[in-house]
């Protein structure tokens, strides 16, 4: 069992790197209340960083102790790397439910930079592998967007959504949006719409289709799309469900699973005609289909 030590909170520092930088001024008015009336139950958790004491998990109640006046905290004190303090405070602030749709955004992305995968990052955290790609997808967003979503007035699938656009087309798709107050639904049509057109303006112009070509060509475009938009779906499900769905689902696969092996089976031989079709293509020649249009980064490659 880990000692508990009394610390003198001016010895004990925040760790400027840590995930949460918000913090609600009346939930901490709420932790100082519920600490002068029962104590501190729960110690913080702290390493030894250059003569002081880091914060590695509990600074809401570092702060609430400040605010009663207290001159010391219990804090439990371990011999930790940057990376470890920096996994272990992620875990925390997400097993509270902490941290704003950004913050963890910009925290899977800290741990990449650290070397864990994206892999390892979801089996420490415990969130399914799309969950942090789509996350982290989010980041390429315009700064606008991420403080809209920081300060709750956009959904993050909205926003994950716009990120897949130029930074010139993102102004327009949030004047779109602010002007029309649309629903997340309407939104992300409204999204889907502005991307495949992107994506289509890049892809004919200089293919000299015919009329009737460039109209076979959309068609297959929009197929494609709705598969991966309700491949997406099913995997939104999962993640705001995963029990539930999962054991739906799993009463459904006698029947689903020659279904699923044929929506597999298809899925992949139009993707190795999309390949063989861009490396066929001349240097000067734009491809006639981006891979997977409308799949998030990192879903590309069947990792998921």
């Amino acid at each position: 069992m880990e000692q508990i030590e009394m610390i003198p909170l001016e010895r004990i520092r925040r760790n400027e790197g840590q995930p949460r930088q918000h913090f609600d001024e009346d939930e901490l008015g709420q932790l100082a209340a519920s600490i002068k009336a029962s104590g501190q139950l729960q110690p913080i958790v702290v390493r030894p960083v250059n003569g002081c004491f880091e914060i590695v998990a509990g600074e809401r109640r570092v702060r609430a102790l400040r605010m009663l006046g207290e001159e010391s905290a219990k804090c439990i004190v371990r011999e930790l790397s940057d990376e470890e303090a920096f996994m272990l405070s992620l875990l925390e602030n997400l097993q509270r439910a902490d941290l704003n749709p950004v913050e963890e955004a910009r925290a899977y992305g800290r741990a990449v930079e650290m070397g864990f995968g994206m892999d390892e990052v979801a089996r420490r955290v415990g969130v399914p592998r799309f969950r942090v790609a789509w996350r982290m997808e989010m980041l390429r967003a315009d700064p606008m967007v991420l403080h809209l979503v920081e300060h709750d007035q956009m959904n993050p699938t909205v926003a994950r959504y716009v990120a897949r656009l130029s930074l010139a087309r993102q102004q327009v798709a949030l004047r779109r949006l602010v002007e029309n107050k649309l629903t997340n639904g309407e939104a992300v049509a409204l999204l889907e719409a502005m991307f495949a057109e992107d994506s289509q303006t890049e892809m004919f112009p200089e293919l000299k289709l015919t009329e009737g070509e460039q109209k076979v060509a959309r068609q297959a475009q929009d197929a494609l799309q709705a598969a991966c938009r309700a491949v997406q779906a099913l995997q939104a499900r999962l993640e705001d469900n995963p029990d539930l769905v999962g054991r739906v689902l799993a009463t459904q696969m006698i029947g689903m699973e020659d279904k699923l092996g044929w929506l597999v089976r298809g899925l992949i031989t139009v993707r190795r005609m999309m390949v063989k079709r861009r490396m066929a293509a001349p240097v000067d020649e734009p491809s006639a289909w981006p891979i997977m249009v409308g799949v998030p980064a990192g879903h590309q490659d069947g990792v998921d």
